[in-house]
């Protein structure tokens, strides 16, 4: 289907080309930058962004022909109110992100350079005139359709967030930085929530420091509070340490999972949520997910959990746990003991047999 309107979108693309910003100036609007009451997040439900990752996940779906990793489905509820209009449009997005098709939101810099883009300065300052083109001329249908309810998601979210940070913002931020021995961003990070985010519900890139979370992910709005410090926790500096010092704890203990220093974010901001909660029952999201039990990852998580109180420092930490996973300290035996031996009783009949029949047995 998509081939069959590439020349539309040529046309299209030509008919736009001088585009302005005055020119989409009654496109949809940003809600309006929200500051959280600590200062530590500026909050966005910004439709520019929302656009960008909803059309890139549009146009991997609709890419059936190729073999892609980390699809993300469509939501029904989207599908089932997309007119033609929304459908035809998106074969041009489906031209504009090809060259990204099997690339990934974070690690591929073209992607990434779209969103910083959009955030620092909407359409106008996308470099990739294709994409550029893409976004402008659908967001009139986007607008009509999709964005209401993409909105309306992305503001509950954000609601859920800055009425949780009244309470816990303060402590939280100072347990997980306490727990990652570094320090706050000087100033505010910026938080997209947006319908669609990357694979795994949210993302964060440090040039500058920017999270997006998805609002239409249960596991990312269930765990809101925590995902949103786990991301934060990505930023520089607050996130800087982590990293070199699991390198050293791999060095000294020959561990050799090169993502056990993700787990240990996982599991450090976890921590600090649940406690900060008072919530001894609270389930992380590491574990909500199943990443926490997983062969391999379990031995990291079992680690921390059994060594962080005894550690001072986070390089002891660290240390600890990836010596428990090298060295399978914690994996449970699975060969039965030796049977213990009943001592044989005594027979008083000769005193050198009485002596060895009632030695003690050494297993």
């Amino acid at each position: 289907m998509h081939r069959a309107f590439i020349v539309l979108f040529v046309l299209l693309l030509s008919a736009c080309s001088g585009a302005t910003n005055s020119d989409h100036e009654g496109a949809a609007e940003n809600s309006g930058a929200i500051l959280s009451p600590g200062g530590h997040f500026e909050f966005h439900a910004d439709p520019w962004i929302s656009l960008h990752h909803f059309l890139f996940h549009a146009a991997r779906a609709d890419a059936r022909e190729m073999r892609l990793r980390g699809r993300v489905p469509l939501d029904e509820g989207d599908v089932a109110i997309m007119t033609p209009e929304i459908i035809e449009a998106l074969e041009l997005a489906y031209t504009a992100y090809a060259p990204y098709l099997d690339g990934n939101l974070l690690f591929t810099p073209e992607l990434r350079q779209i969103a910083i883009e959009l955030a620092k300065g909407g359409p106008d300052a996308v470099s990739d005139e294709a994409v550029r083109m893409a976004l402008v001329s659908i967001m009139p249908a986007y607008e009509q359709t999709l964005w209401p309810r993409h909105r309306e998601a992305s503001e509950k979210l954000v609601s859920k967030l800055t009425g949780e940070l009244e309470t816990y913002e303060a402590p939280l931020a100072e347990r997980v930085a306490l727990y990652l021995e570094s320090d706050w961003p000087a100033t505010p990070i910026r938080v997209d929530a947006s319908a669609y985010a990357s694979r795994s519900g949210a993302y964060t890139d440090q040039g500058p420091n920017h999270i997006t979370l998805s609002a239409y992910d249960e596991q990312i709005t269930s765990h809101s509070l925590e995902m949103l410090f786990h991301e934060a926790s990505h930023t520089t500096p607050l996130g800087d340490n982590l990293f070199p010092m699991m390198n050293i704890a791999l060095e000294q203990t020959g561990a050799t999972d090169t993502r056990s220093w993700h787990y240990a974010l996982f599991y450090l901001t976890g921590r600090a949520t649940g406690e900060v909660l008072g919530d001894a029952d609270y389930i992380p999201y590491s574990e909500a997910v199943g990443l926490s039990t997983r062969e391999g990852p379990k031995d990291y998580y079992d680690g921390l959990a059994a060594t962080w109180d005894e550690a001072e420092s986070l390089q002891e930490r660290l240390t600890a746990a990836a010596g428990y996973a090298a060295h399978g300290r914690l994996r449970p035996k699975t060969s039965k003991p030796p049977p213990v031996q009943t001592p044989t009783p005594p027979v008083p009949l000769r005193p050198t047999i009485f002596a060895i029949a009632g030695a003690p047995v050494h297993t």
